[in-house]
């Protein structure tokens, strides 16, 4: 079976800390305070959100469904063998983007509102957000009868 692979881009995401990032650097640059040591902080802290949450790539190779943040700094893989059932699904707007405990499990989610729920045999779920969840899905649903 032929390995998935995908990647999503967060624009919103990279808008919204970009915007952020430059309106703290206009006021390091123009403002009355200069290098204040809190702004430097918030920008470090912004830079390494946006490099951190700015893509999400999911893979399945090697009997393995992986998936990671940006360059890898936050990254989960679980065995395929472990996954029971698949299911499409909306994300609540309210659950938001990132990686975040709702009542149907982990959520990790980089942009959108479309998912893939996945149950492990243990009981427990966890959802994938993605822009192309239905190939995602089918990709488990290959591996698991394959």
């Amino acid at each position: 079976m032929p390995p998935y692979r995908h990647t999503q881009i967060g624009y919103v995401t990279i808008c919204a800390l970009g915007v952020a990032c430059l309106l703290i650097m206009y006021r390091m640059f123009r403002g009355v305070d200069g290098f204040a040591l809190h702004q430097v902080v918030a920008l470090v802290i912004l830079l390494v959100c946006l490099l951190t949450f700015s893509s999400m790539t999911i893979e399945i190779r090697d009997g393995f469904l992986s998936w990671w943040f940006g360059f890898g700094l936050i990254r989960k893989s679980v065995p395929l063998a472990g996954l029971v059932r698949g299911a499409l699904v909306r994300i609540k707007w309210y659950h938001g983007w990132g990686i975040h405990l709702t009542g149907h499990g982990w959520l990790y989610n980089v942009s959108g509102f479309r998912a893939v729920e996945l149950r492990r045999s243990d009981g427990t779920s966890f959802q994938l957000g993605t822009d192309e969840p239905e190939v995602l899905l089918a990709a488990v649903m290959t591996h698991l009868r394959g």
